[in-house]
């Protein structure tokens, strides 16, 4: 085997609620992963927009004309901020703003307009009807012809504020309190004058509300909502009224005379107009000229009842919004779960201005399922699905109806309810079916933050720019990436799920995830998905009561009795409808986005016999895909037993730590020994995924360069920093070492150009492009050691071999040296300070009198060694009668000789 080192060359909504604690109503806003962090007081949606807040009890409101604002338009200005969770939790609440306008501005009635706009001043109340007035907490739905009389057919379009008749005084939560809104988002009042500031409230916030000062995102673009006026769910959500004691009053009415409109425009929220001149928002919901055009001209119908439940009964394992693909026509079936559930519609939202949200009913098909099949609905359509529910609280302050995101949708509006209908088996794969992944034996696996790894730009998504940077993965040799999770998350590092199928909208669209999959099989590398299957997101939650209210603030139907994970509340596993979904997510990544594997994150949350269905719904259907688990501590029962291909080693780099400070006195070559040959329990090499120099867990920081009891930093800033030569010695010492032993190598973004410090989503901590494109020189040092120990792995057969033994011969507790045979090839480990040279230092082997060639050095001068420190380049070094072979011996180092026949 030649040398290396030539070779080795780098070529340059639904609400979320926080997680509470018991009955007390403590909340806190958990992080993705980090430790759960203090119960901080309930976030007020109110207080977000306004310092002023509204009174929260139900109370009677005597509603006026609106006056005509033709031309009248303002804008909100919203503050230079980086906290775009603080704008979705503004936007996300249909009843209270659309996507298009971001905002608006209430006209104020007439008892507010004499008492200068202050909701507390006294005014008559005339007579309610009785089928109007319902105590507190009361839960008495109206009859058929009761609904039919208020509502009208809900499959109509909804009516305009002009033909629709309100009653004269109504029950209204502080959520639609219109003198509160013109004050709060206008601070004008009809006629323009400033009115007085809102009142307190009278009655504390409910603490199931989601905390406004969620963890800030720092990617400077986001993925513009979709079309402007897709999200009407403010227009909608008082189109109807039934008789609960707090009912939603029309904010927004559809013809131009009831216009008034207050704009909030965010960073990554625009209007439709303004996402027409360009930029990345223009295109961000993903739709193609044909599909724009086809929504365009839709005519949307129900099919005859026979026939929709016909479909429905063929279909009966479909969720979500699913183009039906065996028929010529645009039929989408739309169907979701709803035990608490009275009435429910499907709401195609608008595509352009002037267009009317338009509602059609979904049919109860029994045990608690909702569906219908509609004609005319092409892939791009905007919807959201609005419930009637017998768990509905005025407490929480949405009116009558529940707006909701589909808990199946796969491409959602980040800042509204809307989802868009999808069709995976129209994208135009080139290389899905051409790829042939490595084996799992010989994967090696670089991880990486899509977020942080290639930041969005001012035309192009994260998923769009990451393509460009597929090559630098690739000219280091490795063969396989690992996403952190790209499903829809609140938060920052991805691991606070807010759906499960969905992608994160401020990283792209699903087509444009498929396309970097589909790039990234083009260049020869595996892709494998980390996936959050075990608790949903602390905040911006849209399967939190889902339904409705559940009791005892248990989150509703995804979440009731699973109890606390730590980092969010667990879903329901024990519901065969919420199994149904999780199985529906991991297919979901194979079969529609084209994963090779997945990595499932925190398998140790989850039951047992759901990760052995889980695993064997997976391996039924594509037996040829990975299934990687992080279970603490390290289990092989969940190879053995729970049906995994490979598990987490996460000891293996705290060992290293140890092995590296001297720690454990002698112990520490017993230490080595357990890395370098399979972990305990487990038999064979892919069954453990080891990264000595440390994962996003070990890597990542979010306590501001506090170690929080963890490490929280990249492997060279623990023993001196980049600029130490140590430290950057011992860092290519560990990673050659990993190369060479059994598992399966893994490495962090970052490592591979000795990034210091640690890492986390803010601008100083990302991926450092400039040691890469400045060609630092210690950046290249390291990254050709990487692509040198990369390469030497995949060039001997023995080094990937499942079942190939590793056989220690040399073993010196004194000076921590290590030697150890794998096939035709010796290993010598020396992690220590001290150094031979001059070929003085001899090394038992397994053979008399055999011929060795070194093949690789960590410390060579091309990696940030020295010349000398070869033992020889250019001639073959012999063993002695007593099977001894004189070496140089580095500090700080793995040596390999290959053993010639």
């Amino acid at each position: 085997m030649g040398d290396l080192r030539a070779s080795a060359k780098v070529h340059s909504v639904s609400f979320a609620a926080p997680r509470c604690s018991g009955d007390s109503g403590d909340c806190s806003p958990d992080g993705d992963d980090s430790e759960p962090v203090p119960s901080q007081p309930s976030f007020s949606f109110l207080s977000a927009v306004s310092s002023g807040a509204a009174n929260s009890d139900c109370r009677p409101v005597e509603r006026g004309p609106s006056p005509s604002t033709e031309g009248k338009e303002t804008r909100g200005q919203r503050e230079d901020t980086d906290d775009e969770e603080a704008v979705a939790l503004a936007c996300h609440k249909g009843s209270l703003f659309s996507q298009e306008e971001r905002g608006l501005s209430l006209p104020l009635s007439p008892v507010e307009e004499e008492s200068g706009g202050d909701s507390g001043s006294e005014f008559k109340r005339e007579e309610v009807s009785p089928s109007l007035h319902r105590e507190p907490g009361e839960r008495v739905a109206p009859g058929k012809e009761e609904r039919e009389e208020e509502h009208g057919d809900p499959s109509a379009e909804v009516p305009s504020s002009a033909e629709h008749k309100m009653p004269s005084t109504v029950f209204q939560s502080k959520g639609g309190l219109p003198g509160f809104f013109a004050a709060l988002l206008g601070g004008k009042e009809a006629d323009g004058a400033a009115g007085p500031p809102p009142r307190p409230p009278e009655a504390p916030v409910s603490p199931f509300r989601p905390q406004g000062d969620g963890e800030t995102e720092s990617h400077e673009s986001a993925v513009s909502a979709g079309p402007s006026a897709s999200s009407s769910s403010s227009s909608l959500s008082s189109s109807s009224f039934s008789s609960s004691s707090c009912t939603a009053l029309k904010t927004r009415g559809s013809s131009e005379e009831e216009g008034w409109e207050t704009r909030v425009e965010a960073r990554g929220v625009r209007t439709r107009n303004e996402a027409q001149e360009g930029g990345p928002q223009s295109v961000s919901h993903g739709l193609e000229r044909s599909e724009e055009n086809a929504l365009e001209a839709r005519e949307t119908q129900e099919l005859e009842e026979t026939e929709s439940r016909q479909l429905l009964r063929d279909h009966g394992g479909k969720m979500g919004a699913c183009v039906l693909r065996d028929s010529d026509e645009d039929l989408c079936l739309f169907r979701l779960w709803g035990p608490h559930v009275d009435r429910c519609w499907v709401q195609l939202n608008p595509t352009k201005a002037g267009e009317s949200p338009r509602r059609f009913e979904l049919k109860n098909e029994g045990n608690a399922l909702w569906g219908t099949v509609l004609r005319g609905v092409p892939v791009g359509t905007p919807y959201e699905f609005v419930l009637h529910s017998s768990w509905n609280d005025c407490f929480a302050q949405e009116g009558d109806e529940l707006h909701r995101r589909d808990p199946y949708a796969r491409h959602t509006d980040f800042f509204s309810n809307t989802c868009y209908v999808t069709d995976a088996s129209r994208f135009p794969w080139k290389h899905l079916q051409s790829f042939d992944p490595p084996t799992w034996n010989k994967l090696i696996i670089y991880e990486l933050h899509p977020g942080t790894f290639s930041p969005a730009s001012a035309d192009r998504t994260v998923f769009e720019t990451l393509v460009d940077k597929l090559d630098h993965i690739r000219s280091l040799n490795f063969n396989a990436v690992e996403f952190l999770p790209v499903q829809e998350f609140g938060g920052e590092w991805g691991y606070n799920p807010r759906l499960l199928l969905a992608t994160h909208g401020k990283y792209g669209t699903p087509d444009q995830l498929r396309k970097l999959v589909d790039e990234c099989h083009r260049k020869g590398l595996a892709v494998i998905f980390d996936l959050v299957l075990n608790h949903g997101s602390a905040k911006l939650n849209s399967l939190w009561n889902w339904d409705g209210y559940g009791k005892d603030a248990s989150g509703g139907i995804y979440f009731e009795g699973g109890g606390e994970s730590g980092w969010g509340r667990k879903f329901s596993f024990h519901k065969r409808e919420v199994r149904d979904m999780i199985l529906a997510a991991a297919l979901c990544f194979i079969e529609e986005y084209g994963a090779d594997g997945l990595r499932l994150d925190s398998v140790h949350s989850m039951p047992w016999d759901l990760l052995q269905e889980l695993t064997h719904a997976v391996r039924s259907k594509h037996p040829s895909k990975i299934l990687i688990a992080e279970v603490t501590p390290e289990n092989p029962q969940i190879c053995n037993s729970a049906g995994f291909d490979s598990c987490w080693i996460h000891s293996a780099y705290y060992d290293a730590i140890k092995v590296t400070r001297g720690q454990d006195g002698n112990h520490h070559l017993d230490m080595l020994r357990a890395m370098i040959d399979v972990h305990r329990g487990f038999r064979m090499s892919h069954q453990g995924v080891n990264s000595l120099l440390g994962s996003h867990d070990q890597a990542g920081n979010k306590q501001g360069g506090h170690t929080d009891g963890r490490a929280g930093r990249y492997f060279v800033d623990l023993f001196g920093g980049r600029n130490n030569w140590h430290s950057r010695a011992q860092c290519r010492m560990w990673y050659s070492l990993q190369a060479v032993c059994r598992g399966l190598p893994m490495m962090f973004m970052g490592t591979e150009t000795h990034q210091d410090k640690w890492w986390n989503v803010d601008e100083q901590h990302k991926m450092n492009w400039n040691f890469v494109e400045n060609h630092d020189p210690l950046a290249e040092q390291m990254m050709n050691l990487v692509a040198a120990a990369n390469k030497l792995r995949l060039s001997f057969p023995s080094l990937t071999d499942d079942h190939a033994p590793v056989r220690f011969c040399h073993l010196d507790y004194q000076n921590r040296v290590l030697g150890f045979v794998r096939g035709s090839l010796l290993v010598v480990l020396n992690c220590s300070e001290s150094q031979w040279e001059g070929r003085d230092y001899e090394v038992q082997t397994d053979c008399v009198n055999r011929k060795f060639k070194q093949v690789f050095n960590s410390q060579a001068a091309e990696f940030g060694g020295w010349e000398a420190s070869w033992s020889s380049a250019d001639r073959n070094l012999s063993s002695s009668v007593h099977a001894r072979l004189p070496v140089n011996l580095p500090k700080w180092s793995v040596t390999v000789y290959e053993r010639q026949e």
